[in-house]
């Protein structure tokens, strides 16, 4: 089992995977370059110890939290790891999951959604604001008020719901909060990708894990009144408005456009980012990246569509169902498998993934391979945007190994 105090964000086998192995007699090390944005340290250390903060806050020696510990370890990534052995590993072009598998997968990652800081924004704000899209009252569903919890304890209370119930029914759970109900629904509207990358480029493992890419900020730009267009939510908007006379006629248009058009309110991120190994990683990619690419009124007006991400869109292509039901509809069924190509990523688009994540690292990052990272951390220095990190010592030290 992974020490408990070395293992409260990113566990252990993804820290392995990342990692240098190095013999030394009869015993073995895994060691992985970790990178201090701080101190401005670069190291070889072991990995048991390269991610030891205790990110949680949680008391090492509390009982609450050797079992949240060792809970995590059983019941969550012990669990996932069958899928990871099987499914991840051992493939080279697709990855076939039924739905059972797709559901674990989706439950190991709400873990890391939910660990995820919220900071000054208070949950009543969120669930006020997106109320209106889901279609919920207060009457139609309960949340547990948490607005009065610290960030650990809503993260533990939250934690503690994952661990125990299937993915499909935490939102029935009595204590789910609705931050929890928020990243389920971002997970369940959302659908997997898999990305990979070629020899020539490593991703990065920052200490946020799971990293974004957002759409443009604006879903609504009050100096005009108007949703702008060049955000999935305008496109979506434009196509909602030309579609209301419509609706008398054919609800079911209307209806399929005014739901992408909520996801994409709730939704502000392209896709979320999971690196599991230094070349391989699972995506959560914004459902109406799937619409654009299936034979729907937004098909029809693809060439319409901006797109927000500086991903190629022929990355986003959606899973194929294997329809193993007798009915099917929107919804995952029990009886059928999905199938998703994986993707190998051209050099440029891999060397951005690692800029999203050397910006969104807080205290530092992880790495395999020095010549690997060169041109992205090369690439992050030269970004036009605004840049939270500065890595020019970093970019000097790898430049002077070269």
């Amino acid at each position: 089992m992974p020490e408990l105090a070395n293992n409260r964000f990113i566990p252990k086998f993804i820290l392995n995977n990342f990692s240098i192995e190095r013999k030394s007699g009869t015993s073995q090390e895994n060691l992985i370059w970790k990178y201090n944005i701080e101190d401005n340290d670069c190291n070889l250390i072991s990995s048991s110890k390269a991610y030891g903060q205790n990110s949680l806050g949680w008391n090492e020696n509390d009982k609450e939290t050797s079992f949240l510990a060792n809970s995590l370890n059983q019941s969550l990534e012990q669990e996932f790891l069958p899928v990871y052995e099987h499914k991840f590993r051992k493939t080279e072009d697709s990855i076939t999951l039924n739905c059972d598998e797709l559901n674990e997968v989706r439950r190991f990652l709400l873990s890391f959604l939910i660990r995820k800081p919220v900071g000054n924004f208070s949950i009543d704000d969120i669930y006020f604001y997106e109320q209106q899209y889901l279609g919920l009252t207060n009457h139609e569903r309960k949340f547990k008020d948490v607005s009065k919890y610290s960030e650990k304890d809503r993260i533990t209370e939250d934690i503690k719901i994952i661990i125990t119930t299937k993915f499909e029914n935490i939102p029935k759970h009595p204590n789910c909060s609705y931050l929890l109900f928020h990243y389920w629904y971002l997970l369940n509207s959302a659908y997997l990708g898999f990305w990979k990358t070629s020899k020539k480029v490593d991703f990065v493992l920052p200490d946020v894990y799971s990293v974004s890419e957002r759409d443009k900020l604006k879903a609504y730009d009050f100096s005009t009144g108007k949703v702008p267009m060049y955000t999935k939510a305008g496109f979506l908007y434009k196509l909602v408005e030309e579609k209301i006379s419509l609706a008398k006629r054919n609800d079911v248009i209307f209806n399929g456009l005014f739901q992408s058009y909520r996801e994409a309110n709730i939704f502000h991120e392209n896709f979320w980012m999971f690196p599991l190994l230094q070349d391989f990683m699972i995506v959560l990619i914004h459902p109406l990246f799937k619409k654009l690419n299936e034979n729907s009124i937004l098909f029809e007006r693809k060439n319409q569509f901006i797109n927000p991400s500086r991903v190629p869109i022929k990355y986003f292509m959606p899973y194929e169902v294997n329809v193993n039901s007798d009915t099917f509809d929107d919804y995952f069924d029990k009886k059928d498998s999905y199938t998703y190509n994986i993707f190998e990523l051209d050099d440029e688009t891999a060397m951005y993934l690692n800029v999203l994540a050397l910006d969104q690292a807080e205290v530092f990052f992880g790495f395999n391979d020095k010549a690997k990272i060169f041109k992205s951390v090369q690439e992050y220095q030269a970004f036009p945007s605004y840049k939270l990190n500065n890595y020019s010592n970093l970019f000097n030290t790898l430049s002077e190994g070269r």
